[in-house]
């Protein structure tokens, strides 16, 4: 993680504790200043997980995305 940080070209802080609440505004930041999303997740399980939370959340902010599913390689994309 030191060397990732150390060659981005910018970073940005969300958070300084590792806690839902903390992730849950860094995805809400990455939806919000992405074009365009990919995301790795099983759709079809119904889960409640932070990952399928984000990809909710981008579909209603009307973002493109992309799923690829993490056993299949089936490459889906959802209407917003």
């Amino acid at each position: 993680m030191k060397k990732l940080i150390q060659n981005a070209n910018d970073s940005i802080v969300i958070s300084h504790s590792a806690d839902v609440s903390s992730y849950k505004k860094r995805n809400y930041y990455m939806v919000d200043h992405a074009e365009y999303l990919i995301g790795v997740f099983d759709n079809q399980k119904k889960l409640r997980s932070g990952t399928s939370q984000t990809v909710n959340y981008a579909l209603h902010q009307g973002k493109v995305i992309t799923l690829i599913h993490p056993d299949t390689m089936e490459i889906t994309a959802p209407a917003p």
